[in-house]
């Protein structure tokens, strides 16, 4: 992932959104579900950085999606590049 990122802005940028977009989850999960073990923040956080990794580096989901969280406002609110 660091080899993709132009500045180490933008890799802190991109690490930040893979790894957060899972914790979240993984901190309500656990906070509201009483039975919820470690095992489960375990496989909440690999599943959550396996699905990020695919959206930032398949060609097509790097369209939908501007960074592996979803957007605001949706895809559709972008302005059209020309």
């Amino acid at each position: 992932m660091a080899l993709y990122a132009g500045t180490p802005v933008d890799f802190v940028i991109d690490f930040l959104s893979v790894t957060m977009s899972g914790l979240a989850v993984v901190i309500l999960l656990g906070r509201f579900r009483p039975r919820a073990t470690w095992h489960d923040a375990l496989a909440g956080l690999i599943a959550a950085v396996l699905v990020s990794l695919i959206v930032l580096f398949v060609p097509g989901q790097s369209d939908v999606w501007i960074r592996p969280i979803i957007p605001p406002h949706g895809p559709a609110s972008r302005p059209k590049s020309s």
